[in-house]
C-alpha cells in the first residue's frame, strides 16, 4: 500500500514566504546584537535549509556578492553559528547552520564580549577616573551626579560581565553532563 502525501495549493508559496520572514527576521535579530545584519540573514537561510549551501548558492539566493557572503561566513563560523561542510568530490566550500542555541549564545558572548564590551567598561572606568581626578574633595554637585551615574553603569557592566561567564559556564555544564550521559549510556550497553 502506498501513503500519499496531500500538498495544499499555494504551501510552496507560503513556505517560501516564511523563509524569507525568518531570512529577514534573523537580520535584524543579528544587527540588534552588533553583528551585521547580512550575517543573520545568512544564518537564517542555512537555518532553513535541509541540506548544505556553497558560497555561490548563498549569494545568488541572498543577491550578495560571493565575496561578501564569503566575508560575512568567515566571521559566521569565528563565532560557531556556521560549519564548513566537506562534500565529497567537489571543491566547493559548503556549509551549514549550528542549531545549537546555547552554543550559538556562548559564541556571540565571547565574540562580542572582547570587541566592544572591554571598550565600553573601559570608557565607564576612564570617565570615573577622570571624574575623580577634577573633583577629588567631592565637593562639586555636577562631579556628584557623574560619580553616582557612572557607577550604576559600572555596576551594570560588571552583572553583566557576569552574567555572560555563567551562561558559558552553564553551556560548558551542559556540554559536560552530556558527555558523561553518553559515557554512562555506553557502560550500561556493555555485558
Amino acid at each position: 500500500m502506498t501513503t500519499q502525501v496531500t500538498v495544499r495549493p499555494g504551501a510552496g508559496e507560503n513556505l517560501e514566504a516564511a523563509k524569507q520572514t525568518l531570512i529577514q527576521g534573523t537580520g535584524r535579530i543579528s544587527a540588534f546584537w552588533g553583528l551585521k545584519e547580512a550575517m543573520g540573514r545568512i544564518y537564517g537561510l542555512l537555518y532553513l535549509t535541509p541540506g548544505v549551501l556553497s558560497l555561490d548558492d548563498i549569494a545568488e539566493t541572498l543577491g550578495m556578492s560571493k565575496g561578501s557572503v564569503s566575508i560575512h561566513i568567515r566571521d559566521l563560523e569565528r563565532i560557531g553559528m556556521v560549519h564548513k561542510v566537506w562534500n565529497a568530490g567537489s571543491r566547493r566550500d559548503y556549509y551549514e547552520a549550528e542549531t545549537d542555541f546555547w552554543a550559538i549564545a556562548k559564541g556571540i558572548f565571547k565574540y562580542r564580549e572582547k570587541k566592544e564590551f572591554d571598550q565600553a567598561l573601559g570608557s565607564v572606568q576612564e570617565s570615573l577616573r577622570m571624574v575623580e581626578a577634577a573633583d577629588p574633595t567631592h565637593s562639586n554637585a555636577t562631579a556628584e551626579f557623574y560619580r553616582r551615574r557612572l557607577a550604576e553603569m559600572e555596576k551594570f557592566f560588571a552583572t553583566l560581565d557576569q552574567l555572560v561567564d555563567a551562561v558559558q559556564a552553564l553551556t560548558e555544564l551542559r556540554v559536560s553532563a552530556l558527555a558523561e550521559l553518553g559515557r554512562d549510556a555506553r557502560d550500561d550497553d556493555r555485558p
